[in-house]
C-alpha cells in the first residue's frame, strides 16, 4: 500500500510517497482464521486417536442431536457442501457408525441415523474435545473462557444474519 503525503520544509510543498506493510494482526477476521487453524490442528490430533477427523465428529454430534436428519440438512449443520458430504457418510457407514435407509429414489429424503457404535465413538472421542476444551479454559480462566464463548456466538450469529 503506498501513502501520499505533502510536507512543507523550508518554506516548499514536498510531496513524499513510502509504502506501508499492511499488518494483518490487527485485523478480527485474521486473528480468528490464525487461532482457529491452530485449535483446528490441535482438534483433529485429538479425534485422530479415535478414528475420526473433524467432520465425522461433527456429523455424529449432529446426528447424536438430531436423529433422522437428512444428508442436505447435515451438510448445512456441519458446514460443508451438500456435494462433500456423501463421502464423509459413506466412510461413517463403513465404519458401521452410522445407518441410512435404503435409496427410495430421486428426491426422496433418506434420513441418516447413528448407530450403537456411532454414539459408542462419539462418547469416546467426545473426552478428548472437552480436554481439550479444559485445557483452554484453563489458560485462558473461566471468566475470559465464557466472554469468548458468547463472544464467537454472537459474531457467528450476526454473520449468519441470526
Amino acid at each position: 500500500m503506498l501513502i501520499w503525503g505533502l510536507a512543507f520544509l523550508s518554506g516548499r510543498l514536498l510531496l513524499s510517497c513510502r509504502r506501508v506493510q499492511p499488518n494483518p494482526a490487527g485485523v478480527l477476521g485474521y486473528k480468528i482464521v490464525r487461532v482457529a487453524a491452530v485449535l483446528s490442528r490441535q482438534f483433529e490430533a485429538g479425534l485422530s486417536s479415535h478414528g475420526l477427523t473433524a467432520t465425522q465428529f461433527s456429523v455424529l454430534a449432529v446426528l447424536a442431536q438430531s436423529p433422522s436428519i437428512t444428508a442436505a440438512e447435515l451438510a448445512r449443520a456441519v458446514l460443508v457442501r451438500p456435494q462433500s458430504i456423501g463421502p464423509v457418510l459413506d466412510q461413517l457407514d463403513e465404519l458401521g457408525l452410522i445407518s441410512r435407509a435404503p435409496s427410495k429414489g430421486r428426491g426422496y429424503s433418506n434420513p441418516i441415523v447413528i448407530s450403537s457404535a456411532g454414539t459408542e465413538r462419539l462418547q469416546s472421542a467426545y473426552q478428548a474435545v472437552e480436554a481439550q476444551d479444559g485445557a483452554l479454559r484453563g489458560v485462558l480462566g473461566s471468566a475470559r473462557y465464557e466472554a469468548c464463548l458468547d463472544d464467537m456466538q454472537d459474531i457467528q450469529d450476526e454473520i449468519e444474519g441470526r
